[in-house]
């Protein structure tokens, strides 16, 4: 998942087996530049298993952090 608390942004990633796809990166930057212009810092940080990233829209001329980590757990199977 790739969460912004702040600006109310969420995105969930399914891997796929389709190497016409773009991988987990690429579609990491095709959101974040939805979301701002600018990306200031990368750093993954170990407690809580998550990359943070501090980016920039100058339209909004806000700054903010997201979080991309493993959503696994949040998921929840269910029969219709």
């Amino acid at each position: 998942m790739l969460y912004g608390k702040e600006i109310s942004y969420f995105t969930l990633f399914k891997k796929e087996n389709n190497p016409k796809e773009d991988d987990l990166g690429q579609q990491v930057l095709n959101c974040l530049s939805a979301v701002s212009d600018k990306i200031y810092s990368f750093e993954f940080i170990e407690e809580t298993n998550a990359l943070e990233i501090w980016c920039y829209n100058t339209e909004t001329d806000l700054a903010t952090v997201l979080y991309l980590f493993d959503y696994t757990e949040g998921v929840v199977p269910f029969n219709g």
